[in-house]
């Protein structure tokens, strides 16, 4: 039912944004990307609103807010979608991003540059473009923790691949993240 009620929530307020109608909106979103933080989508919609109300500088706050949130906390970086946003904020406002005062709908984002698997893994797990290589004994210990647990740390010093090892036993454990 909550997992409903926020696929509604989601839909709802990206038809507000298509169509240009950002009263209210900012306030909402930011309510919400304050209950659900981990929620890449709200904080997308959030940039987007800004953005379509010619806050610039406020849309860039809220990717950096976002950004700082997922890595401190998940250790992970944006995903494409608020990736390309960010990109387009630096890019600068251009006649797309422009708010005026037409009652035309605002036109989709862009899709992300880059190279994009046909198809992507299923969760959260970011696509991979290079192969895993050199840690199949740790793999191998891993999954035989996460065999015995539902819950298992990774510690190390930053830099020494915890993230990624992590992500490769996911997407080898074939279910979601």
């Amino acid at each position: 039912p909550e997992a409903q009620r926020l696929a509604a929530l989601r839909r709802r307020v990206e038809a507000d944004l298509r169509r240009g109608a950002t009263d209210g909106l900012v306030p909402e979103l930011t309510e919400l990307t304050t209950t659900y933080p981990y929620d890449e989508a709200f904080h997308a919609h959030l940039v987007r609103a800004l953005r379509a109300e010619g806050r610039h500088a406020d849309a860039l706050a809220a990717y950096e807010t976002a950004r700082r949130t997922l890595a401190d906390a998940l250790g992970t970086d944006p995903g494409p979608e608020l990736t390309a946003l960010h990109r387009e904020l630096l890019a600068g406002p251009t006649a797309a991003t422009t708010p005026t005062a037409s009652t035309s709908p605002a036109a989709p984002p862009a899709p992300a540059e880059g190279p994009v698997p046909a198809e992507g893994p299923a969760g959260n797990i970011r696509p991979r473009l290079t192969s895993f290589v050199g840690r199949e004994p740790e793999l191998g210990a891993l999954r035989a923790d996460l065999a015995a647990s539902r819950l298992v740390t990774l510690t190390g010093p930053g830099g020494s691949g915890k993230t990624r090892l992590a992500e490769e036993a996911a997407l080898r454990a074939g279910g979601p993240a």
